[in-house]
């Protein structure tokens, strides 16, 4: 797992296509709580050349999610530490769910889980038990945790909300 601020600076100093490039794979995103205070001084540096009301807006925000790259293969969902994403809630399994990444797609499955796997897309809710094939900008809920999956490019424009609100679609 990551902390998203490094990102949130590419996407400051990049366009679409530079991201995109710099940042080819798939990713996860998920809000985990923090403390409050925890992370301002590292995001603070992040943002040292954003104006004062962006940076107090993101301040807020961004210390909040935190990512996993979906490099090529399978990765892990579950409570359990040896996961690839640990998810720390009683209504994930130990070993939820898989994700995998190949050429062609990226699918979600159950891994046989107590509360499923869902994925919360554009055609409807989708229970993965079987694997499902991921969109940008799906929703994937393991338990009760919603996450979000995107491709390079919804990251750029998922960052672009967090530093501005008004980019958000339909905004």
């Amino acid at each position: 797992m990551e902390l998203i601020y490094p990102y949130v600076r590419d996407r400051q100093l990049c366009s679409r296509a530079e991201f995109a490039a710099r940042h080819p794979a798939p990713v996860i995103v998920f809000k985990k709580l923090a403390a409050a205070g925890q992370g301002e001084t590292q995001l603070a540096q992040v943002i040292d050349d954003a104006n004062a009301e962006v940076a107090k807006a993101l301040r807020h925000e961004a210390h909040q999610y935190r990512l996993l790259r979906l490099a090529g293969g399978a990765h892990t969902i579950g409570r359990a530490p040896e996961n690839a994403l640990v998810l720390n809630d009683d209504s994930v399994s130990r070993q939820h769910a898989q994700i995998v990444v190949s050429a062609i797609n990226v699918t979600v499955a159950d891994a046989g889980s107590d509360n499923g796997t869902w994925v919360l897309g554009a055609d409807g809710n989708q229970k993965a038990t079987t694997p499902v094939t991921l969109r940008d900008g799906d929703r994937v809920r393991f338990g009760r945790v919603i996450t979000h999956f995107f491709a390079p490019s919804g990251f750029f424009d998922f960052l672009s909300t967090l530093l501005d609100p008004r980019a958000a679609p339909g905004a």
